[in-house]
């Protein structure tokens, strides 16, 4: 069934920070492989995607240049991915039966 919903994964070139989301074996959160998927968002995104395609879910990944960890700074493509979607949407065959 999610192979029918679009789905975008979309991250900053520039969201390189790994203090908040890498996990210290010393935490409370911390369980084996929390950190396996790459040390940066950007990593772990990726891997998700990857994930996904090889489960045959189709994924836009949109890797924003000059972008860091800003969320307001990838709105563009963001807001782009889902004219896409409604334009897909909104036509007279997707009101049919």
């Amino acid at each position: 069934m999610l192979r029918r919903v679009p789905v975008q994964m979309v991250v900053g070139e520039e969201d390189k920070e790994t203090w908040e989301i890498t996990i210290e074996p010393t935490s409370r959160f911390w369980m084996e492989g929390a950190n396996d998927a790459g040390p940066t968002r950007i990593d772990r995104l990726r891997a998700l995607r990857d994930d996904f395609a090889r489960h045959g879910i189709p994924v836009r990944f949109d890797l924003v240049p000059g972008v860091a960890h800003n969320g307001y700074a990838v709105l563009g493509p963001v807001q782009d991915f889902f004219g896409q979607v409604l334009q897909r949407h909104s036509g007279p065959e997707s009101r049919e039966g």
